[in-house]
């Protein structure tokens, strides 16, 4: 058992050996409050207060190993958050010690973001070598292991890499680090061939599909390449998995599809120098398709790639799985409706409480600008409203806004906070923002 021996020196670890009673009390609403405070202060970016109130909530779930898990990911992405190196290696052991026992972390119920960030730091500060001896957290061992091969330098990278292949046959990640470095160095044939061995030894990883997609497009396989790089999500942030996309998309004459990929795509991929090049050329032909399709019209708008009832359909989706990946893809699609359509006032909400969401305060009150006062019957609204002006320095707009949504608003712990210091601000006459 990873860190047995710490068991003895931690009242906590004295608790865990004790039996877990079968029915476990209700948590004392002191607690549960806690827990909820600690949240909150999370989502907004205030990780010393959020480790204060999470290390306190914690107590009250002792007798219920899952729920404590989940409050103690949540306490240890605080501290990560706060680089509270030690208290999150303390935080991480009692973690161990729960999902050794009770497999409390692999069960635990913690939001996606949080998850994430609680791995991103255990992957940094734990040793490869520990998280190897829990299963749970193998997969980080091998993230930590790619990175420091990743520091290498080529020649003694594909030879560490082939070391590990022959030993490892059946770990799909040194079949696609290989692949990944014949790519980068154009051994297109030898690429495929290994992506292929990625791919059907693990047939539903997202990463053995993009890579053998890719090397498809490089080995000049479009059919099958698009196949693998269309729903691929790396086709939509990373220049070469992009490239490779618009490339077949191009060559097979379907200007639509690749015009919409240009739109979706990150500023800082758009800008590199082989994706302008190509979205030029998805101009050109879309240009030529829509002069052939209609000849006799040469003053018609073209359509808009997306239709907007779709589009906003599509941003609330995105919107409401609350991972942030996805909320940056919201905003982008969101911001992309709103500027095409600038006399919609939906379009021009829904790209405000994107903003909102992915906290980009001037955005979000530009936006709700140009779409004019989401009205009384919209509390939700109105508090983003509130919050963005705010945060934007508009303290007297904010206050008024933040008036009119109370009355009809759910009063949460968060909704309080900000209540409390947009008030505030008003009537002491400080700034907005933090």
């Amino acid at each position: 058992m990873v860190f047995r021996s710490l068991r003895s020196s931690l009242v906590f670890a004295s608790i865990l050996c004790a039996s877990v009673p079968a029915a476990a009390q209700e948590v004392d609403p002191f607690y549960s409050g806690l827990l909820r405070d600690g949240a909150y202060a999370y989502d907004r970016g205030e990780f010393a207060a959020a480790a204060r109130d999470l290390r306190l909530a914690c107590f009250g779930y002792l007798d219920q190993p899952v729920l404590l898990t989940g409050c103690l990911t949540r306490l240890g992405a605080a501290q990560a958050k706060a680089a509270d190196a030690d208290g999150f290696a303390e935080t991480f052991r009692r973690v161990v010690e729960l999902e050794e026992r009770f497999g409390g972390y692999r069960q635990a119920e913690v939001p996606a973001e949080v998850r994430a960030a609680f791995e991103e730091r255990t992957a940094a500060a734990i040793p490869a070598a520990t998280l190897a001896q829990v299963p749970v957290f193998a997969g980080l061992a091998l993230r930590k292991i790619e990175g420091q091969l990743a520091a290498l330098p080529a020649k003694q990278r594909r030879k560490e890499l082939e070391t590990r292949t022959q030993k490892e046959p059946q770990t799909v990640l040194w079949q696609l680090l290989l692949t990944e470095l014949d790519l980068a160095e154009g051994l297109n044939a030898p690429a495929l061939e290994r992506a292929r061995r990625a791919a059907t030894l693990a047939p539903q990883d997202p990463r053995a599909l993009c890579v053998r997609g890719l090397a498809l497009a490089r080995a000049e396989r479009c059919p099958e390449a698009v196949a693998d790089l269309q729903p691929c999500a790396r086709s939509r942030r990373e220049t070469a998995y992009a490239a490779a996309l618009l490339g077949c998309w191009a060559g097979a004459g379907e200007w639509r599809k690749a015009d919409e990929l240009v739109r979706g795509l990150p500023a800082e991929v758009a800008r590199d120098r082989q994706i302008a090049g190509l979205a030029q050329r998805v101009q050109k032909g879309l240009a030529g398709a829509q002069a052939t399709a209609a000849p006799a019209k040469p003053t018609a708008a073209p359509a808009p790639q997306v239709p907007l009832a779709d589009g906003l359909e599509r941003v609330r989706r995105l919107l409401a799985t609350g991972v942030q990946e996805e909320l940056r893809e919201g905003l982008t699609l969101a911001r992309e409706l709103a500027d095409a359509n600038p006399g919609s006032r939906e379009a021009q909400h829904l790209a405000a409480e994107a903003a909102y969401r992915s906290a980009r305060w001037q955005d979000a009150a530009a936006y709700f600008k140009r779409g004019g006062d989401p009205g009384d019957a919209r509390p939700e609204l109105l508090f983003y409203l509130a919050v963005a002006l705010y945060e934007s320095g508009e303290r007297d707009a904010a206050a008024s806004a933040l008036e009119r949504s109370l009355p009809n608003l759910e009063r949460t712990p968060y909704v309080d906070a900000y209540a409390k210091r947009i008030l505030r601000s008003r009537t002491s006459g400080g700034t907005g923002g933090r």
